[in-house]
């Protein structure tokens, strides 16, 4: 089935779609979330001014656990983007470690690394410097941080089973 419309309505509806969107998005912005984990994809898009290559833009994602995810389109992957979107969030912010979230976000705001991402750098320090023992002995804390966590996902714990089961602990002994 093919139906035509002409431009200037289609532009419209278009228009109107688009408009319907930013009051979504805001609404969506000003939820009270307490816990974001953004991530950027890079994505081509093509550029009226370099015809024949594409540019490499950014699109992020601010999601919540289990709940609405906001996308956000970046030409860029500068501290522009985060900064502009976290400008009043005074939640949670969850990250792998890139630098383009620091000093984003509200006066209240809390950024926590990413366990996997912390592993992996100290995981490659080791690497460069054998002899190493601090780097190690945290890679072994957070695989016991990890094998909590496998305990509870496999067992389905409920919130109440998951903070009888603290890691509490083993984070204090990385803190060390």
């Amino acid at each position: 089935m093919s139906s035509s419309i002409c431009a200037p309505r289609l532009d419209s509806l278009l228009q109107m779609a688009f408009l319907k969107i930013q009051v979504l998005e805001e609404q969506l912005r000003l939820q009270r979330i307490h816990k974001y984990g953004p991530d950027e994809t890079p994505v081509d898009v093509q550029m009226h001014d370099k015809r024949g290559k594409n540019h490499q833009a950014y699109l992020w994602q601010y999601g919540q656990p289990g709940g609405s995810v906001i996308f956000g389109f970046q030409l860029g992957r500068g501290r522009a983007g985060p900064k502009q979107f976290l400008e009043d969030f005074e939640g949670l912010l969850q990250t792998g470690g890139y630098i383009g979230y620091e000093k984003a976000g509200g006066p209240k705001m809390v950024h926590a690394a990413c366990w996997a991402h912390v592993r992996r750098g100290l995981f490659e320090a080791h690497e460069v410097a054998r002899g190493e023992t601090a780097a190690t002995g945290i890679v072994e804390l957070i695989d016991d941080l990890f094998a909590i966590g496998q305990h509870a996902r496999e067992r389905d714990y409920g919130r109440v089973e998951r903070q009888a089961t603290s890691p509490t602990a083993t984070i204090r002994a990385i803190r060390r």
